[in-house]
């Protein structure tokens, strides 16, 4: 945690040590905090790193996680991390296989880090976020930026809208000092642009389901979602898409004229063995 200012409130608990008179010490157990930054170019940080001992004996990180924002929140008794100014949240989880030894670079900017491996993912808001540790949800307004690095992609995928809420599973945890994030979805609303790339649309709301590495995009009536593909000279419209992005394949459900389709790009429903993520829902 590095902060300009910190506020903390304390819980008096007791334990089961005993003091020389016999009686039970208190403990002080820390139940909120509140740290602030000095200004946005030094706002308030929050970084935690988890790190395994390989067969060798050398330690070997993780997961980083890495919060930003001038004015950072934290609710120990509820769980939740309130940033209720503009901020960033990265999250880079590696598996064994990836696991690199810890190096003297690797305590310099976290968010640097984005082109690390597979699976790592940056947000960025200008309203607020609110993680609840419990549910593994982050929900964010205002210019919401989040950009994921899919497993088997040479690039990132971007997602920007209004509101974004972000699911994490932490079922592979123990317990929650030891619990990894691992993105398994996104839903985003409101002005939603994604982009990976030659293709970028543009749609009313957005499913992303990072394990499947594919989005699900639909246009609210009368809109459309309009697809553009830097290597097409039209935009394609519709109502519904599925876009695979480990296989760079577009689906429409619901297609508007293709004049010259590009490759990759069909007009079929999906199959049953080719699913698409689940349909997003209100």
């Amino acid at each position: 945690l590095t902060c300009e200012a910190l506020d903390l409130w304390l819980d008096e608990g007791t334990n089961d040590t005993k003091g020389s008179t016999g009686q039970r010490l208190a403990t002080l157990t820390i139940a909120k905090a509140v740290a602030q930054g000095d200004s946005e170019k030094a706002p308030a940080t929050i970084e935690r790193r988890q790190r395994e001992i390989d067969p060798t004996g050398a330690p070997r990180l993780t997961q980083l996680v890495y919060l930003e924002g001038r004015l950072v929140e934290a609710d120990n008794e509820a769980g939740t991390l309130r940033v209720p100014t503009a901020g960033r949240l990265l999250v880079e989880r590696r598996e064994h296989a990836q696991a690199q030894p810890l190096r003297a670079e690797d305590d310099g900017n976290a968010m640097a880090r984005l082109a690390g491996s597979p699976g790592t993912t940056l947000f960025e808001w200008q309203g607020q976020l609110l993680l609840d540790r419990p549910r593994g949800v982050a929900a964010m307004t205002k210019q919401v930026r989040m950009r994921h690095l899919p497993r088997g992609a040479a690039e990132a995928a971007m997602i920007e809208c209004e509101r974004m809420e972000a699911t994490f599973d932490t079922a592979d945890a123990p317990d929650e000092a030891a619990s990894r994030l691992r993105l398994t979805k996104a839903e985003a609303r409101g002005a939603v642009y994604a982009a990976m790339g030659l293709r970028e649309l543009i749609a009313d709301a957005l499913l992303y389901d990072a394990r499947k590495a594919a989005l699900a995009a639909r246009a609210n009536p009368p809109n459309a979602i309009i697809l553009f593909d830097r290597s097409q000279p039209t935009p394609l419209t519709g109502s519904a898409l599925v876009w695979r992005l480990d296989e760079d394949r577009v689906e429409w459900r619901d297609a508007g004229t293709l004049s010259a389709p590009a490759a990759g790009i069909v007009t079929a429903q999906p199959s049953a063995e080719q699913a698409p993520p689940p349909p997003l829902h209100e």
